[in-house]
């Protein structure tokens, strides 16, 4: 299977230096993509950075 090229965020409308957290929803949206290629950008690498917060 070949390996995803490397998401570019476009900086029209977005800092690199913002430290904002987004949910999987509003990420896609701010950045006009689906979710689930998001996900697929995630799982497989690139994309934008990504971590899970854990519930208590």
């Amino acid at each position: 299977m070949p390996k995803l090229k490397q998401y570019q965020e476009p900086h029209n409308n977005c800092d690199p230096n913002d430290t904002q957290l987004f949910t999987t929803e509003e990420l896609a949206t701010k950045i006009k993509i689906s979710e689930k290629t998001l996900t697929v950008l995630r799982t497989r690498g690139g994309g934008p950075r990504f971590f899970k917060v854990a519930k208590r």
